[in-house]
């Protein structure tokens, strides 16, 4: 079963990466290009999306990732 990850921004500046339908963070980072990193690392390893959202929540870039074979 592949998951959704959303990467989002938080309320104190910090950049989140949630999965689906979770109460919590999956990991928080200072920046946004480190939180899209870790999640495109998971979606890769795993098999999912990535939906990256805009700070007003809107969703900025969404790409769908294979299950890598191995």
């Amino acid at each position: 079963m592949s998951t959704s990850r959303h990467v989002s921004s938080g309320y104190r500046g910090e950049w989140r990466v949630r999965d689906t339908g979770a109460q919590r963070a999956t990991r928080v980072f200072s920046s946004r290009e480190e939180a899209i990193a870790f999640a495109r690392s998971l979606a890769q390893r795993d098999g999912g999306e990535v939906f990256i959202h805009n700070e007003d929540g809107t969703v900025r870039d969404h790409k769908t990732y294979e299950r890598r074979a191995g």
